[in-house]
């Protein structure tokens, strides 16, 4: 008796896995990991569902999961400046990141905006209408937002990919991570402070102008850059922003470095770009008669090159343009370029082979 009721429940076990899995594809709630707060369901065909994101978002609270089914979702609210604006700790999240598709057709506006700490955003294409000037900004993050993950969506067609915005303060735990991003304008990055912490990883940047726009505090890694007018352009100062285990490939330029020191740049791979750099430092000639300004260099260290003359350390030329000030009694100081020179750094020690870039 003992084994035959063992074997109904092993049946009865087959045929609630049947039915949850035939109400998942029905529209009903999907089996996804838990989450502490309540879940709000966007689409499908269930009984109380909202039929836009923003309401879902509204009606949420702390904790919450907004999960949103496959379809278009271009709602406009008249009184904000962005389709769909994230001022809550929850979790929005699509069925799928190719079918589920968050269409920004407003000019000028942001498509995703998000004012608020521990958010995490995943799952969708998130779409603007170009990106010469009319395409707005794809994810907009806002100081003071901590904790948030961004992380296996399309970006595409924006003017700008994500910006932080307003955090003179700095950001702290922004991780952006298996991302398509494709066909944009300027990349991630702009407006951040040494106080920030933004790590990019995972990520295919592909057919933009800039992949990212990197600043203080950003750790680059494993990402792969491909077909961009720029891989990475940084202006950043000082010695905590890390570019390492990337791979430029097939760019107008891999890394483009403008009025930078001390950034460190290790193990990636640069492969068949029309240039491999761009360097630029532009000085006043008090700044390097009264400082060590002009002795600062970047951190090169063991990337590969496909163009270098193996094993002799690899040359990286810039240009070192020099301003110095002049006062005309009865106007204010100006200031003129006085010199244009070649300016050189080295990857004193390149890799032999090419690097095995996981992600």
């Amino acid at each position: 008796m003992k084994w035959k009721w063992l074997a109904v429940g092993i049946i009865l076990l087959f045929v609630g896995t049947s039915i949850i899995s035939a109400t998942a594809q029905n529209g009903e709630k999907p089996s996804l990991p838990t989450s502490s707060g309540h879940w709000l369901y966007v689409g499908g065909s269930g009984p109380g569902y909202y039929s836009k994101i923003q309401d879902a978002i509204d009606n949420a609270s702390d904790g919450d999961t907004v999960y949103v089914y496959s379809g278009i979702y271009d709602d406009y609210y008249p009184n904000n400046s962005a389709l769909i604006i994230i001022n809550k700790s929850i979790n929005l999240f699509g069925e799928d990141k190719n079918t589920t598709i968050i269409l920004n057709g407003i000019y000028l506006f942001d498509t995703i905006r998000i004012e608020a700490n521990t958010v995490n955003l995943s799952g969708f294409t998130i779409q603007g209408v170009g990106h010469s000037n009319a395409g707005g900004t794809g994810i907009k993050i806002y100081y003071p937002s901590k904790n948030i993950n961004i992380y296996n969506n399309i970006i595409t067609k924006h003017d700008n990919v994500i910006l932080f915005y307003n955090i003179n303060q700095g950001i702290t735990d922004i991780n952006i991570y298996d991302n398509s991003i494709v066909e944009n304008g300027y990349g991630i990055g702009e407006d951040n402070s040494e106080h920030s912490l933004i790590e990019i990883y995972h990520n295919n940047f592909s057919k933009n102008k800039d992949g990212i726009e990197a600043g203080y505090n950003y750790s680059i890694y494993e990402n792969l850059f491909s077909n961009n007018s720029i891989g990475i352009s940084t202006e950043a100062t000082g010695m905590k922003t890390y570019i390492h285990n990337n791979q430029f490939e097939k760019n107008n330029i891999g890394i483009r470095i403008y009025n930078s020191r001390q950034i460190h740049i290790y193990e990636n791979n640069f492969i068949n770009n029309d240039a491999q750099t761009s360097v630029e430092r532009n000085v006043f000639l008090s700044q390097c008669i009264t400082t060590h300004y002009c002795l600062y260099r970047q951190d090169w260290k063991n990337n590969y090159w496909d163009d270098s003359i193996k094993p002799n350390p690899k040359l990286i030329t810039g240009h070192w343009i020099i301003y110095m000030w002049v006062w005309i009694p009865g106007s204010l100081p100006n200031s003129i370029q006085i010199a244009n020179l070649k300016y050189y750094e080295f990857d004193w020690h390149p890799a032999q082979e090419p690097y095995d870039i996981p992600g």
